[in-house]
């Protein structure tokens, strides 16, 4: 190997190593980096494999790792196992047709490896005869046109300054005008990654994105927002082994209930995760289970998250399943719930009559949440929320006034009223922008306190321990 001191501006103190008698008959190579490692590493053959892939159909391609830890980790991989690459790629050069390739390693936009391997006739050339050569970069940020020029020049005289020291003449690759991108990166969103092979069908990786909640606590009624911290927050915050493992909240349409779990899940200070039908099921027989237990799979050592099952109105009673397709889905839910080693379940539902009994049972989801429409002292809270949400100013009198004026709405209806009279006040909102927006409103008085009244009943007969916030008919 050897050193030299003379460096461009761009590049660390370098070395150079000679790995001509390691490369396949009749060609030759080096590599230029930090350091040269003669073993191999399995990470180094996942970046050689997609550097051929990139060389046998495209331009750019992202090579994607889970976090900024994973990235270092592979960047350093790239740089010293270089020799590795180099190796496996020149294996290749006749299959492809290139008299040379070179992989040039850019670590923040700094060149920190370059290995070249080209076939013995590169030698003989004379210089005006066109050889036919590839260039990777492998990089872990973005280049402008200008900059990937700028490597390849720089690439250009370091390779040449180490080949004159070794007696090797290296190709001129700043002429070659096949250039190719290997970014590696990370995923900037947390995702649960989750690999399916369906049947008849290519292999797949499913995405399930985690959010990070955007509700407080603090939105949620007082009374409502005590049960909660004292029953399910405290506890499985101090990772008790008495805490709930699960909930559901009942509800009609529109009073909080999506936003509620948010709450619930920024409380204990974990992400959340939704798990949708659409996430899962497959049209194969036997796939949408198997796809479901692969997703729990994937999560239940994940003490981070809350899963959130919105709508869960499809895992009906298994005497009512009009196909034994949704049976056998019911059933996996049964098993995921009583699985002890799982994330803390939040499913939601309008009509939990519908449900299978056996989802309700303490030990799957231990608490019934049940939730109303608000009463006027919500109904000024949700007003002021959503104004500030939108940058609107409004003043406690006129949220009083909205709160006067909104009996039997709900969250959703109270947060479109606050919008359409901003709408019409041109930003602000006034007692007439109020009333113009009420009127463009239709609600049922009679259903919704129809509504309420099942619901106070379904809290008197529903089983196991419940949460309620219904309020009566004088405080709404």
């Amino acid at each position: 190997m050897e050193r030299l001191e003379a460096q461009t501006p761009t590049s660390p103190r370098l070395t150079a190593a000679d790995i001509s008698e390691d490369l396949p008959k009749n060609c030759k190579g080096l590599v230029v980096a930090p350091i040269v490692i003669d073993d191999s590493h399995e990470k180094a053959l996942i970046i050689a494999s997609k550097i051929l892939s990139l060389l046998f159909d495209g331009s750019y391609k992202k090579m994607v790792v889970k976090d900024r830890d994973s990235l270092d980790k592979l960047m350093r991989i790239a740089i010293e196992y270089l020799k590795q690459i180099v190796l496996h790629l020149s294996a290749e050069l006749k299959i492809f047709e290139l008299d040379y390739i070179t992989v040039i390693v850019v670590n923040n936009k700094r060149i920190e490896g370059i290995g070249v391997a080209y076939r013995d006739l590169v030698e003989d050339t004379e210089d005006d005869t066109v050889l036919r050569g590839s260039i990777v970069i492998v990089t872990n940020e973005k280049l402008s046109a200008n900059e990937i020029d700028k490597i390849i020049e720089d690439a250009q005289d370091i390779a040449e300054n180490y080949g004159l020291r070794l007696g090797m003449m290296i190709p001129n690759i700043a002429s070659c005008d096949d250039v190719r991108i290997l970014l590696l990166s990370y995923e900037e969103q947390d995702v649960i990654k989750v690999r399916i092979k369906e049947d008849y069908a290519k292999p797949y990786t499913l995405k399930i994105p985690i959010t990070k909640p955007s509700w407080s606590i603090d939105d949620l009624p007082p009374k409502l927002k005590e049960d909660i911290e004292v029953l399910v927050v405290d506890p499985v915050k101090a990772s008790a082994r008495y805490a709930p493992r699960g909930m559901i909240i009942v509800g009609p349409p529109g009073v909080g209930k999506s936003v509620t779990a948010e709450a619930i899940a920024n409380a204990m200070d974990k992400g959340l995760v939704r798990i949708a039908p659409s996430t899962y099921r497959s049209m194969w027989y036997g796939m949408t289970e198997k796809t479901l237990h692969k997703i729990f799979s994937a999560i239940k050592s994940r003490k981070d998250i809350v899963v959130l099952v919105d709508d869960a109105d499809f895992l009906v009673q298994r005497m009512q399943a009009i196909h034994e397709a949704y049976i056998a889905e019911v059933n996996v839910w049964l098993n995921i719930l009583q699985e002890p080693m799982r994330p803390f379940i939040v499913m939601t539902t309008n009509v939990p009559q519908i449900l299978d009994p056996a989802l309700l049972r303490p030990g799957r989801l231990d608490i019934v949440l049940v939730m109303g429409y608000p009463d006027r002292e919500m109904r000024k809270r949700i007003a002021l929320r959503a104004a500030k949400r939108y940058g609107i100013y409004l003043p406690q009198d006129l949220a009083i006034e909205i709160a006067a004026c909104t009996r039997w709405f709900n969250a959703a209806e109270i947060d479109s009223l606050v919008r359409m009279a901003a709408s019409k006040g041109k930003g602000r909102i006034t007692k007439e922008s109020i009333d113009w927006a009420k009127r463009r409103f239709a609600i049922n008085e009679n259903e919704r306190r129809y509504i309420q009244d099942n619901l106070r009943f379904y809290v008197s007969k529903v089983q196991g321990l419940v949460i309620s916030y219904v309020p009566k008919e004088s405080e709404v």
